[in-house]
């Protein structure tokens, strides 16, 4: 075996070396992505489970409320990894939404009620204020009017027993005869 069969061979094993680092490097990518893409589908799963669990808990009408645990004992769990279970994950999944849709439905109708009835109640309170306005300005124009008719007129006071005239007085003193 000559030097240039050395040589070759030596090639040879930096080939498939580079072509067994590039495979592996591959490998590792694709489970990477695997492992990225099972990790946020497991974030969403938990994510539905937290908000269905929240909704079923404050609704008045009260929900069953399914065991969302995730153990490794438990055939019952939400598992996106099982490709097996994935038909049930996905329709226990879209129970869940279905649930929180309805959640987010009534408490839109009630955000929407309880502006309609601030509303309601902020326009009462204008339609009081007007009145009370108007109240005080015919009020005061009536005070107003009062006040202007009585030092408008002359003074007349008469009663039965006595008259007075409506001259002036004298400040000087009458003499009886």
């Amino acid at each position: 075996m000559g030097n240039s069969q050395v040589h070759q061979f030596q090639q040879q094993v930096e080939h498939l070396k580079s072509q067994f680092k590039q495979v592996s490097d591959e490998n590792e990518s694709t489970e990477e992505r695997q492992k990225s893409v099972i990790r946020e589908g497991g974030q969403v799963v938990m994510s539905i489970q937290n908000l269905y669990m929240r909704c079923a808990s404050t609704m008045r009408i009260k929900q069953p409320i399914h065991s969302t645990t995730t153990t490794s004992s438990s055939s019952s769990s939400l598992s996106l990894s099982d490709p097996t279970n994935s038909t049930a994950v996905m329709d226990q999944l879209s129970s869940y939404l279905s649930l929180i849709h309805q959640r987010v439905s009534d408490l839109g109708e009630i955000h929407r009620e309880w502006e309609g009835k601030k509303e309601r109640e902020e326009e009462e309170r204008r339609r009081r204020e007007e009145m009370f306005d108007q109240e005080l300005s015919s009020s005061s124009s009536l005070h107003q009017l009062s006040l202007h008719s009585t030092h408008s007129r002359p003074n007349t006071r008469s009663s039965s027993n006595n008259k007075k005239s409506n001259r002036p007085r004298s400040n000087t003193s009458r003499v009886r005869k």
